[in-house]
């Protein structure tokens, strides 16, 4: 789900005036259906003062009183007394079990004092259609999403620059934390990050990093992406094509006997592939000025054990790549790659002392672009417009 917090109304009126159609597509894993809508609403200023548009807000709604909520980002100015039509986002999700059948949706923006406020609410039935959408892959088949992490600062443009990157690339995205600075309120993400990654958060899995959890333990994350963020614990597990992902939280107690590391502990013994990766936020390993995270020491061991083949980390807001390594931090063939991408958007930093098996390090705002395949993997580092850093390369699973 979007934002909940409540907003002083505005005087614009919202309505649709055509039924809304969904088209089912094959969900990309199996705990989501994916959609393409087709429709557009439209916006009246009926107080004859404006109003600035800043993000759209849709719900899809069952029968039985399920929710599927989401935010996209907007730039659009309504005139005063002014009337304009905006087209629907075409690709939306709901949790598998959630059936659609209606729409409803409203907006946020600004009046003419600069005051926060929402517009009027409208809902439609929606017409469902279960067959001819694209075909989407398949489990099993050939995955391929984006990641960064450190993202969103107001006083910084990185994330505009990366914003306009992913507007260019398919594919989900996977947040490596701190998605706001310097602290993460309401009002950073509806802001910094609502207006630049925020128009991707339809396709967003996010992780949780110290600047989003140290503000009520990450409530206005929560918030913000709703179920997409999983449990309040900040810790859940997903599969993409062939592939067990485990989207961990570095921000909570990750030792032998905390209740995350007994989660992941039977999470893979539920969850047997021949290829998995996990995800969080603090890096085990960096050679920027941070240095190694021990936060996620113990957890590090027991996915080590437990045949893991990749962990993305952000952090440190460098990108560094490192050779497959064990437990103890030693190469190891069988070992795992660990690759920081704390490069969204947040200032970039230096380098500290620089680490064993550290086989690539560069400074640059961009994403990774992953590939997944059932029995290998495949990484590009693609930067945004202004820098010429790249890194590429592939690896088979152990």
């Amino acid at each position: 789900m979007g934002p909940t917090a409540t907003v002083a109304p505005a005087a614009v009126a919202t309505s649709m005036t055509a039924q809304p159609t969904l088209r089912r597509m094959g969900p990309q894993d199996p705990s989501r259906s994916t959609f393409e809508l087709k429709g557009s609403v439209t916006f009246q200023d009926t107080g004859g003062t404006g109003f600035q548009l800043t993000s759209l807000h849709l719900d899809l709604l069952d029968g039985g009183g399920g929710a599927a909520s989401h935010q996209v980002a907007l730039d659009v100015t309504l005139t005063p007394g002014g009337t304009i039509t905006y087209a629907l986002p075409d690709r939306v999700s709901a949790p598998v079990g959630l059936e659609p059948t209606r729409l409803r949706v409203s907006a946020r923006g600004l009046d003419r004092e600069g005051r926060f406020r929402s517009t009027g609410t409208t809902e439609a039935l929606l017409t469902v259609a279960d067959a001819g959408g694209p075909v989407a892959i398949s489990l099993g088949g050939e995955v391929t999403f984006n990641a960064a992490g450190d993202i969103a600062d107001c006083a910084n443009s990185g994330s505009a620059a990366t914003a306009r990157l992913l507007d260019t690339l398919s594919g989900d995205i996977l947040t490596l934390g701190d998605h706001v600075y310097p602290e993460g309120s309401r009002q950073a993400f509806s802001t910094c990050y609502a207006s630049t990654w925020g128009r991707h958060w339809a396709r967003t899995r996010p992780n949780p990093g110290n600047h989003d959890w140290g503000e009520q333990n990450g409530t206005p994350y929560f918030e913000y992406f709703g179920a997409a963020a999983g449990p309040r614990t900040g810790y859940y597990s997903f599969n993409m094509g062939a592939w067990h992902v485990l989207s961990l939280n570095s921000n909570v107690a990750a030792g032998l006997t905390s209740a995350q590391f007994q989660w992941a502990q039977a999470d893979l013994a539920a969850n047997p592939s021949r290829c998995t990766m996990a995800i969080w936020h603090h890096t085990r390993f960096s050679s920027g000025t941070n240095g190694n995270s021990k936060e996620m020491q113990q957890i590090w061991w027991l996915l080590d054990n437990n045949g893991v083949d990749l962990v993305l980390s952000g952090h440190e807001h460098i990108y560094e790549r490192f050779a497959p390594q064990n437990h103890e931090g030693m190469a190891s063939p069988s070992g795992m790659r660990l690759i920081v991408a704390g490069t969204g958007g947040g200032a970039l930093t230096g380098m500290g002392v620089i680490q064993p098996n550290s086989q690539v390090r560069g400074h640059a705002f961009g994403v990774v672009r992953m590939t997944l395949r059932p029995d290998s993997y495949s990484w590009a580092f693609v930067p945004a417009a202004g820098s010429t850093f790249t890194d590429s390369g592939t690896d088979v699973c152990q």
